[in-house]
Order: structure tokens, then C-alpha cells, then sequence
């Protein structure tokens, strides 16, 4: 049983410890960029210099302030726009975030106009995105989906702005069409898939249909991502994903691999802290088996390391088939819970209302909010965590949750030693 260290001093100049074992600490310094393998009694030494006001080169190194923090953004300023168009969906995944709110409902043209319109401003940026993904699948809307981009592009190209644009889809539906569609506009596609076919068919289904869309992308050489969700059904077999990337898709070189959040899934926190070991492990030995193959396996926590935010989200632009404007894509409903803490702003006749109170609410939930980050490895990183996370999560859940935050952010740090 490792005996965690108390550095208190340490901690309010933004140097950290994960302990290795009882006598073997990590030591990390984030706005230095730089970690160290050290000893429990030269940590406590440094923590005692801090505490006396004791000036040394090593602490002194270690405090230094080389890299920024990354701030939160107020919807006016916010560069990226997801657009849940719908709430149609042909699938119903295992693991889904929204099957709770789906109706069928789809965004009117009015409203997509709208958000379209306040949204592609050059005050705003010179460089905009825009992604449709969300609670339904995207491309089940296409003729709308279609209309709103047209108008976006003309819309940019008056304001002098370049809009860069993202499709999230199931892959089951995509026509060749919707294919040329998406090459005219260089429009960056991402396809929900898990790869291995037994798994897909009992997660996703229609393995047989994606897999063949999988196919007609690489025949057209049209660049493309995929996203797959790791649950207690391949959570320990990453590697053999990657093999089936190799062997099956060989001309698909990237993919991003998730941990699910759904607490459903797992009997007792226990439960949930064995699966988030097993995904850490199984998703460094994918990634390593992927550098061997020419495959490069992408995850969200590894790549915030690269970075430092005050927020886990720094700011989220969603606008959803209702017409109301959230900050979670996983948001999309009003019968979803959770759904009001997200909630900031709407579309109506008179245009996009945004609720300021709901945004300084929303916003003020960073990483300063939580005592218990003000020691943690990973507080830089893990900024305080997903909201939603922290919102749906039970009380031991989210323990596991933090305990998995620093155990990733750890390990890669370790790994970037190596």
C-alpha cells in the first residue's frame, strides 16, 4: 500500500508527485515541461525549501513558468460549432449517450440558418469549424445538412472567413453522392466503428455495410477518421484491433480509441476501476503496436498532455434539433439528464438568445473549483475533469474516473521519459 505525500508548498507552485511505490515518486512540473524519477525524501527536502522561503536550483528550475494555460472562451468567441442536426439514428448502440432523447426530431432550415448566420463572423475568427455530429446521425438529414453548408460557404466567403468543416457518421447510409458531396467540400469525416466485427455486431451492428463504406473510402483515397468506443467488450483486445486495422483495412493508418462513459455498463466501482486499468494498459500497447505497424492510435486524454487548461472543456458551441444551444455535445434533448446544467441559449425568431448568468455558471466550473485537483499530477491535464463525467458519475464512480485521469496522465509522462 503506497503511502501518498503531502506537498502542499510544492503544489501552489504547480510542481506534482504520483507515487511509483512507498520510497519511488514521479515528480512533475507541467509549466517547466519537465518530469524526473526522484525519491520520496528528496521530494519532502524540496517541500521543507518551499516552505522556508529556501532557494534552490532544482526548485527554482521546477517553478519556472515556460508554458501557458489554455483559457476558458465565452460563446462569442468560441471558433468551433457542433451542429446536432437530428435525432435520427438507424443504430442503436449499446453504449449511446442520447438514446435517452431521441424522437426523430430534426433542426428546421430556419434555425440552421440562423446559428449559421450568428455564428460565421469574422470578429469571431478568421478560421472557423463547423461539425455535425450529435444525437442522431448526420447524414440521415442530408438534404438539409446540404443546404446549410452550402449557405455557411456563401455566407463565409462575403465575410471573408475560411470555415473548415467535420461530419461525424455511423457510416451505414453514405451514398456516393453524399461521397462527392463531401470531396467537393473537403469536408473532414469521421466514422464510428469498432473494428472487430463480432464487436461492432453487438455494439453497433451492420459490421458487414460499415466495413464495405470503409472500403469505397480508401478506393477513393479520400481522407477519413475512425473512432471507436471501448467498453468491457474489447477493452483487452486493443492490440488485436490494431492487427485488424493492418491486416483487414491496411490503407487506414489512424485511429482514436475512447473509453466509454456510461455508467450502466459496470456493476459496482470496482468493477468500473478494472476496466479503466485494463483500457490504460490495453491502449499504450495498441499505441506501441501501431507505431510498430505504421498506425498511429489517437486518445483524447493522452493528446490533452500535449497542453494546459484551466477547463476540461474549454468552451463548447452546440446547437441542438430543438433550437436550444448547450455546452455538451453529448447534450442534445431536454429529456436527457443533466440537460438544464448544460443549457445556455436558444434559437428563435428573434435569433440566438444566449442566457449570460447559465454561461458564467457553466464556465466558472474549472479546475480552481475542485479542492481535490490542487494536488493532483493530472490537474493541468485533466482540468477538473468532463462535466458530464462528473455530473453522471456516482460519488465512488468518479473517484475511479480521477484515479484513472493521473494513472494515464502518469503513464505517459513515463513513456515520454523512456
Amino acid at each position: 500500500m503506497k503511502h501518498e505525500i503531502a506537498i502542499p508548498a510544492l503544489n501552489s507552485l504547480d510542481i506534482f508527485v504520483y507515487q511509483l511505490t512507498d520510497e519511488k515518486v514521479l515528480i512533475y512540473a507541467p509549466f517547466a515541461n519537465t518530469v524526473v524519477e526522484s525519491c520520496r525524501d528528496e521530494i519532502l527536502d524540496m517541500e521543507q525549501k518551499a516552505i522556508n522561503n529556501i532557494y534552490s536550483e532544482e526548485l527554482a528550475l521546477l517553478s519556472a513558468k515556460e508554458e501557458k494555460i489554455y483559457r476558458t472562451s465565452k460563446p462569442e468567441n468560441i471558433t468551433e460549432l457542433s451542429v446536432l442536426i437530428n435525432q435520427r439514428c438507424n443504430f442503436s448502440c449499446a453504449y449511446c449517450y442520447s438514446a435517452d432523447g431521441r424522437d426523430n426530431r430534426e433542426m428546421s432550415l430556419e434555425q440552421l440558418i440562423s446559428i449559421i448566420d450568428w455564428f460565421v463572423d469574422k470578429r469571431r475568427g478568421t478560421e472557423l469549424e463547423i461539425i455535425f455530429s450529435g444525437g442522431g446521425d448526420p447524414l440521415l438529414s442530408f438534404t438539409l445538412l446540404r443546404q446549410g453548408i452550402e449557405y455557411a460557404c456563401n455566407k463565409a466567403w462575403q465575410m471573408g472567413v475560411k470555415l473548415n468543416w467535420g461530419i461525424v457518421t455511423n457510416g451505414s447510409t453514405i451514398t456516393d453522392e453524399q461521397l462527392d458531396f463531401i470531396e467537393k467540400y473537403k469536408i473532414n469525416l469521421v466514422v464510428s466503428f469498432d473494428i472487430i466485427e463480432e464487436v461492432h455486431n453487438k455494439q453497433r451492428s451492420h459490421y458487414d455495410v460499415v466495413s464495405a463504406t470503409i472500403d469505397r473510402l480508401c478506393c477513393r483515397n479520400m481522407p477519413f477518421g475512425i473512432r471507436s468506443t471501448i467498453t468491457p467488450l474489447n477493452v483487452n483486445r486493443q492490440e488485436e484491433m490494431v492487427n485488424e486495422l493492418h491486416q483487414r483495412f491496411p490503407r487506414v493508418k489512424s485511429a482514436a480509441f475512447e473509453a466509454v462513459l456510461n455508467k450502466d455498463l459496470f456493476a459496482s466501482a470496482n468493477e468500473l476501476d478494472l476496466f479503466y486499468r485494463d483500457f490504460a494498459n490495453g491502449l499504450f500497447a495498441a499505441q506501441q503496436l501501431g507505431d510498430s505497424l505504421g498506425i498511429t492510435i489517437g486518445n483524447t486524454i493522452v493528446n490533452n498532455i500535449d497542453t494546459c487548461k484551466e477547463r476540461a472543456c474549454l468552451g463548447k458551441l452546440v446547437a441542438t434539433p430543438y433550437g436550444h444551444i448547450t455546452a455538451c455535445s453529448r447534450i442534445s434533448s431536454p429529456k436527457e439528464k443533466h440537460f438544464d446544467r448544460f443549457l445556455y441559449g436558444k434559437i428563435d425568431t428573434s435569433g440566438i438568445q444566449i442566457n449570460k448568468v447559465a454561461v458564467d455558471r457553466i464556465l466558472s466550473e474549472d479546475v480552481n473549483a475542485y479542492s481535490e485537483c490542487s494536488s493532483c499530477i493530472a490537474k493541468w491535464h485533466c482540468s477538473g475533469g468532463c462535466l458530464l463525467a462528473r455530473y453522471s458519475l456516482p460519488d465512488e464512480f468518479f473517484a475511479c474516473y480521477c484515479k484513472f485521469m493521473k494513472r494515464m496522465v502518469a503513464q505517459r509522462l513515463m513513456q515520454m521519459m523512456d
